[in-house]
C-alpha cells in the first residue's frame, strides 16, 4: 500500500478513537450531574420570614333596615 494510503487510514482511525473517548466522556459527566442533583444529605431549610395578611371583611352579612325616622327640617325648631 502506498504511503499516502495508510497515512490516511492512520489519521481516519485516530479520530475515530477521539471521537469516542470524547463521547464516553460527555455520557459519564451528564450521568454523574443528573444522579448527583437527585441526592441531598441535608434538608432545605425555609428562612423566608412568613407574614400573616389581615382577615378579609365579612360580606355576607346585609345591614339591618333603618328603623329610625329621619329629622323633619320643614318646621321651624320651638
Amino acid at each position: 500500500m502506498p504511503t499516502a494510503v495508510l497515512t490516511v487510514l492512520l489519521i481516519n482511525n485516530q479520530k475515530k478513537i477521539r471521537m469516542k473517548k470524547f463521547l464516553a466522556i460527555i455520557a459519564i459527566t451528564g450521568f454523574v450531574a443528573c444522579n448527583n442533583a437527585s441526592e441531598s444529605e441535608t434538608p432545605a431549610t425555609d428562612t423566608t420570614t412568613k407574614v400573616e395578611a389581615p382577615a378579609a371583611a365579612d360580606t355576607t352579612m346585609t345591614a339591618p333596615a333603618d328603623t329610625t325616622k329621619a329629622a323633619d327640617t320643614t318646621k321651624p325648631a320651638m
